[in-house]
């Protein structure tokens, strides 16, 4: 699972619906925690690994702006 991080649950929920729209299903919900997580209020939407690169160019054309994203381990990609 890839986690796409977001500093709060608004623009979670409207990356999880963005890619519902193009055909990328969203698991919304706390992520693992990254070992340099300072946030206790982060968000995130997970996606399987091999729809990575279509969800990153999803939010770059929607204007969807994750905070960070991170793999299952909790390490930043």
């Amino acid at each position: 699972m890839i986690w796409i991080v977001f500093y709060g649950q608004t623009q979670a929920v409207r990356c999880r619906n963005v890619l519902a729209k193009n055909g990328i299903a969203g698991l919304l919900r706390k992520p693992p925690r990254p070992a340099n997580a300072q946030h206790t209020c982060i968000w995130a939407v997970g996606i399987p690994p091999e729809n990575e690169q279509q969800a990153r160019q999803i939010c770059l054309n929607h204007n969807v702006r994750p905070n960070f994203w991170m793999d299952q381990a909790g390490r930043v990609l």
